[in-house]
């Protein structure tokens, strides 16, 4: 539900944002009770979520967006 809270036109979501709305959602949620380390590395792991890094100002970093396939 909180992918498809915060997407843009193409169905994507900013990753932070959506790490930030999780937290005010479920204060308790925490990637590590489900053996990842970071909310980034559980998103890549579930086949549902399409990721997708775009350039930013800074050409050494990018921002990770994803996509529920299913939504």
């Amino acid at each position: 539900d909180s992918v498809a809270d915060i997407t843009d036109d193409d169905g994507f979501c900013d990753l932070s944002y959506l790490g930030n709305l999780i937290i005010k959602k479920q204060p308790d949620f925490d990637p590590r009770n489900f053996g990842f380390g970071k909310l980034s590395t559980m998103l890549k792991a579930l086949p549902r979520f399409e990721i997708e890094l775009r350039p930013t100002a800074d050409p050494n970093y990018k921002s990770m967006y994803i996509r529920d396939k299913e939504a």
